[in-house]
């Protein structure tokens, strides 16, 4: 049995938005996508091939917009893979990627690992095969989103989408997304490690962090440091 009970929202005044958003409000914009679907509508040939040391621009976009949604699966020899695969994005005609990190460190698969994720922003399925960002990524003139195989070995099938919003303008508060990764081998012993440096007015959002012990043991009675603004004394 199904019940079923209809609320006036505008009395009771108790309506918001759900996980799936307020998307049934109209809005301007137009949903697009970019992806490895074959050419030929046709065929069925939906993916391209990369050789070791082979870039692809897989997403050449024109703004305004909001990149919403990208997922990748892929198919090579390589064990490693999600180490060995650079994904960079970058905003605007920059010539410095905004983006620059490891396929699998970027969806939270630190080490090369093919693990489950289960979060709000990457969702990682499938026994980690599975990449799924829903991170919204803004472009107000153009994006240019781009993956290399610097592996030895060939990927033999990558498949992706790339899934935006092409808009008329953006609001003049909006901010770009950014990710950078950094690595350190060997970590040293109590010593700090600089996870993020940034310039500028935005959000800090969150970190990957992935280690590989040199002895069974637990590594983190370290404080996390919020330096803010140039504070010699972390606010956080």
């Amino acid at each position: 049995m199904v019940a079923l009970t209809f609320v006036d929202y505008e009395a009771t005044q108790i309506y918001r938005p759900t996980i799936l958003g307020d998307f049934e409000k109209l809005r301007d914009g137009r949903s697009m996508r970019a992806s490895s679907c074959d050419p030929d509508l046709h065929g069925n040939r939906n993916r391209w091939s990369l050789e070791p040391g082979e870039s692809a621009v897989i997403a050449d976009l024109e703004g305004p917009g909001v990149v919403t949604y990208i997922w990748f699966t892929l198919s090579t020899a390589e064990r490693n893979w999600g180490r060995y695969i650079a994904l960079r994005m970058y905003w605007d005609g920059d010539w410095d990627p905004a983006v620059e990190a490891p396929l699998g460190d970027f969806f939270a698969n630190g080490n090369a690992m093919h693990a489950p994720v289960n979060s709000v922003p990457v969702q990682v399925s499938s026994q980690g095969r599975a990449f799924n960002c829903f991170w919204p990524m803004p472009l107000r003139e153009s994006a240019r989103i781009v993956v290399t195989n610097e592996s030895e070995k060939n990927i033999r099938s990558f498949y992706f989408y790339v899934d935006w919003i092409k808009l008329n303008r953006l609001p003049g508060n909006t901010a770009y997304f950014h990710a950078q990764y950094r690595q350190e081998y060997p970590g040293e012993t109590n010593e700090e490690y600089t996870v993020f440096e940034g310039e500028g007015q935005g959000y800090y959002v969150g970190t990957v962090f992935s280690a590989i012990l040199r002895r069974p043991n637990w590594f983190g009675e370290g404080d996390d440091r919020f330096y803010i603004d140039g504070e010699e004394f972390p606010s956080i």
